[in-house]
């Protein structure tokens, strides 16, 4: 089965360089614009659209929807990582705060094991994940489906599916990954 992973469109927090987490921010007009592409890009025969349920990720599934006019489905286990207390600042001042260990994005943000100041590991969000494919695997196996979904969630599949390990993940981006 083939899915379509795309990342929402961009937001301030996003411009800004800052860690988004579960800060539920709107999409900025080139956020818009990215959904706008994607939908005019893909291709007929989606059977239906997984979301997550953070505003950005919503936003851009109903501007993705205005050509398919299919299901829209929100789960929360399709949200970004929840990076805690480093939610909604820059790596720089994570580096100030808590020394250069945890500034490193190359380094912690892609290290399985790290959980974030009250946040989650890349453990739990892989198995909420994961979780959720293997119910919309066994709900549409017989046609393409799109997640939207964030840059944590779509750095993890492309690595579980796709064997390929993502160090940027800009918005706008899809992946296809077969399940």
């Amino acid at each position: 089965m083939k899915i379509y992973v795309f990342r929402h469109g961009a937001t301030e927090l996003n411009k800004k360089g800052l860690v988004n987490g579960w800060l539920d921010e709107p999409l900025r007009e080139e956020g818009i614009q990215q959904a706008e592409k994607l939908r005019d890009e893909l291709p007929e025969g989606i059977k239906v659209i997984y979301a997550s349920t953070l505003l950005r990720a919503r936003q851009t599934a109903d501007i993705i929807n205005q050509r398919f006019h299919i299901p829209i489905s929100y789960h929360d286990e399709l949200k970004e990582r929840d990076w805690g207390t480093l939610s909604g600042k820059s790596f720089e001042d994570i580096e100030n705060e808590h020394g250069p260990e945890y500034s490193k994005a190359k380094d912690f943000r892609l290290e399985y094991d790290y959980r974030a100041f009250g946040g989650e590991s890349i453990e739990e969000v892989r198995n909420r994940i994961h979780k959720i494919i293997e119910e919309i695997r066994l709900a549409h196996n017989d046609g393409p489906v799109l997640l939207v979904v964030h840059g944590g969630v779509l750095r993890i599949l492309n690595h579980d599916y796709n064997h390929k390990l993502m160090d940027t993940m800009p918005n706008g981006q899809v992946v296809e990954i077969d399940v």
